[in-house]
């Protein structure tokens, strides 16, 4: 048996060793070049919606500041004082101080032009700051702080918030305002409607300014009442 059992051995050796066909190659599984492709193209979309993602994100960026900037540039824009304009000054003038009007013993070139507006542009804004014009309760508010910018302005006044650090001074033209309503040809004595009337009614009417009684109906600041009598006192 033994001797068989080799003879049987030596003869598959023999066989094996004797072949010339070439070794058997395992045969591809024709699904993995797939799933590898499948895999490189999910590689590759996966780097093009990184890419993407990159690429958009400084955009939305900037598109943020540049949405803030333009919010901040609103603000500061919205928040800077603006004066009037003159036909928007004009609205609040003219139904008294034109030819006719109420006001017009006063001022009656409230529909004029700018230089009529200039001339008067110290009176007007003596009466506004104190809040007398227009009547009866003067100007508030924004309403208020354009018109004195708008005549700030006129008068050469740079202000950023439509008022002004410069002292209270009264020409004859301003301190006319305050009296002729009452103190005009028909009205109170004395007239005070010429530079004679108040040069001659000095001392009276500085002693009424200085107690406080003169003008009436009109209150003015303790800045105010010393320019006036400053003014009288220059007569």
């Amino acid at each position: 048996m033994r001797g068989i059992f080799e003879t049987s051995v030596f003869c598959a050796i023999l066989a094996t060793g004797c072949s010339t066909e070439a070794p058997t190659q395992p045969t591809p599984n024709p699904k993995r070049p797939q799933a590898t492709a499948s895999a490189g193209t999910g590689d590759v979309q996966a780097q093009n919606k990184v890419s993407a993602t990159t690429q958009t994100e400084p955009s939305t960026g900037t598109q943020a500041t540049t949405s803030n900037s333009n919010s901040s540039a609103s603000s500061s824009s919205n928040s800077a004082t603006t004066a009037f304009t003159l036909d928007e000054a004009k609205a609040k003038c003219t139904s008294c101080h034109q030819t006719g009007g109420s006001g017009a013993s006063v001022w009656s070139k409230a529909n004029g032009t700018e230089a009529d507006w200039k001339a008067f542009a110290n009176s007007a804004k003596m009466s506004v700051s104190a809040g007398r014009m227009p009547p009866p309760n003067g100007l508030s508010g924004q309403d208020k702080t354009k018109m004195i910018a708008f005549l700030d302005k006129l008068l050469g006044i740079s202000s950023g918030n439509g008022t002004t650090t410069q002292p209270v001074s009264y020409n004859f033209d301003s301190a006319r305002v305050l009296c002729i309503g009452c103190h005009a040809q028909g009205g109170r004595s004395p007239q005070l409607e010429t530079v004679s009337q108040w040069k001659s009614n000095k001392g009276k009417s500085r002693t009424e300014v200085t107690n406080g009684k003169m003008p009436r109906n009109k209150t003015l600041t303790s800045e105010e009442r010393a320019a006036l009598v400053r003014y009288i006192d220059s007569l």
